[in-house]
């Protein structure tokens, strides 16, 4: 195939710099309307979950525990002493994440309330554009166009679907975590296959404060690279759980945080037929059929991964750990952020067809139409069913993935050879 002229390359460079660029900003400009400031919203930003946040902050960094309800609420009515919300904030539930959420809730709580909402949004937006690195690694890994106006158009999509999408937005009005996670998990993950181990095993460590999305790119990351992740990730893990576990116990506040979760199936939003809650289980639970846990099968689906690595490309091994857990497991609709990079495999595959593309589009705005808003519409029954319609497009989006594989780069594109004594 001849070489284009250094000219048309140049045009086509700037093309997509244009369309991408483009595309972006305007994912940007939607992202903070509709967040930090409060577009279409009701109540307080930073009024919902981020008061959690604040509260077990608060709660360490004055020798409490969290996990003690009457200590979490004595120290969110100190935090939010003179703010909007004040005498507002009062848990029925302690907090649940384990004390590796340590570092997070410090920031939080060690800061003034404006400063920390703003704060952690700044963290949380941040962390949207990482994860939108990591799908445009995954894009041009997998072969995508990048030299069409298509092309162009399907790399924007791969983007900037990570900063326009309301889940973002979500996360960042709610206070909650899952894009955070997920871009230090999926950023490690990267990085290690990049040749850089070390300091992606510590990213991944980081990420583990919400456990329940490790459960597949953990294990793998570990059998890929066991010297690095089995050296580094427990460090990690005890440096950030380190002021809570001294000051208040090792042994007590483990066990305090194991009750917490135990808990933790009855908090009503954590409920499978709860609206906002996602994944098979939920589906299954819809049809009238009794469904447990499907943790059995989250965990047949993570071994699948790891025993079949070497068929799946580094963008596919990460896309596919990072959405078990939330398709098979357990997650509520601000955890579909981590759809994001198997949505960016298939815009890669859909470069050159435009019937493609626009299919992948207009699923990508079914999955990620916010549910309050189709509930508010009086339309037909099949409105009523839209939970169960967004998560058969969740099941389809991995379907059509994983049939839908065209040219890949070599396996285990890290220069550090995997499974191979150092």
């Amino acid at each position: 195939m001849a070489m284009q002229p250094r000219s048309t390359r140049s045009r086509n460079a700037l093309l997509g710099f244009g369309v991408v660029g483009s595309m972006l900003a305007v994912g940007l400009v939607f992202l903070l309307a509709t967040s930090v400031f409060g577009v279409g919203r009701g109540g307080v930003f930073g009024s919902h979950d981020f008061t959690y946040f604040t509260s077990a902050g608060e709660a360490w960094l004055n020798g409490e525990s969290p996990y003690s309800l009457d200590e979490l609420n004595a120290a969110a009515d100190r935090y939010y002493e003179g703010t909007p919300i004040d005498g507002e904030v009062e848990f029925e539930f302690v907090l649940f994440y384990p004390p590796q959420f340590f570092p997070l809730a410090a920031i939080s709580g060690g800061l003034p309330f404006d400063a920390s909402r703003f704060g952690i949004a700044a963290i949380t937006i941040a962390a949207a554009f990482a994860v939108g690195w990591v799908c445009l690694w995954c894009f041009r890994r997998d072969g995508g166009v990048t030299t069409t106006l298509l092309g162009s158009l399907a790399m924007g999509l791969a983007v900037s679907q990570t900063i326009g999408n309301p889940f973002v937005s979500h996360n960042i009005w709610m206070g909650q975590t899952s894009v955070v996670a997920a871009a230090l998990m999926l950023g490690g993950f990267v990085l290690c296959c990049q040749g850089h181990a070390w300091f992606g095993a510590a990213l991944l460590a980081l990420g583990c404060f919400k456990p329940t999305l490790g459960v597949a790119i953990v294990p793998l990351a570990v059998v890929r690279w066991p010297k690095q992740t089995l050296i580094v990730m427990p460090i990690v893990g005890l440096a950030t759980a380190a002021y809570p576990l001294i000051t208040q116990g090792p042994v007590q506040h483990t066990l305090e945080w194991l009750s917490a979760v135990g808990t933790y199936k009855s908090h009503p939003p954590n409920d499978p037929d709860f609206q906002h809650y996602f994944g098979v289980q939920s589906l299954i639970r819809s049809l009238g059929i009794p469904a447990p846990k499907l943790i059995p099968l989250a965990a047949i689906a993570a071994l699948a991964v790891i025993l079949f690595r070497k068929r799946l490309s580094d963008c596919e091994q990460a896309a596919f750990s990072i959405c078990i857990p939330i398709v098979l497991f357990q997650g509520h609709d601000y955890d579909l952020i981590v759809l994001a990079p198997a949505i960016a495999l298939l815009a890669a595959r859909f470069s050159r067809s435009l019937v493609g593309l626009g299919t992948l589009i207009v699923g990508v705005l079914v999955l990620f139409v916010p549910l309050r808003m189709v509930l508010d519409f009086s339309g037909p029954p099949v409105i009523g069913r839209y939970r169960e319609i967004v998560t058969v497009v969740m099941l389809t989006t991995l379907l059509v993935t994983t049939l839908a594989r065209g040219r890949r780069e070599p396996v285990s594109s890290a220069p550090i050879k995997e499974d191979q004594p150092k």
